[in-house]
C-alpha cells in the first residue's frame, strides 16, 4: 500500500489544500483524495508538481510504502 504524506506537509509548511489547488492547478476534490488516502490511482505530473511546489527532494518525504501484512 502506498501512503501519501500530504497532510501531514501541508501542515508543516502552513499550506491548505486550496491554496496548494490554486498554485498547482489540480483540483481540489484530487488534492483530497491525496490527503486522505482515497486516491484510486496517482498522477505522475501530480506528484512531480506538487513536490516542486513545497520544495521536496525525495519521494519518500510525500509518499510511504507499507507492506500489506503491516496495515492496521
Amino acid at each position: 500500500m502506498l501512503e501519501m504524506k500530504l497532510h501531514i506537509i501541508l501542515a508543516t509548511k502552513r499550506m491548505n489544500k486550496t491554496q496548494l489547488s490554486e498554485l498547482s492547478g489540480i483540483r481540489l476534490s484530487t488534492l483530497s483524495g491525496y490527503c486522505n488516502n482515497t486516491y484510486k490511482h496517482i498522477v505522475k505530473e501530480h506528484i512531480i508538481k506538487i513536490m516542486e511546489i513545497l520544495e521536496l527532494t525525495d519521494i519518500s518525504e510525500l509518499i510511504e510504502y507499507i507492506p500489506n501484512n503491516k496495515k492496521n
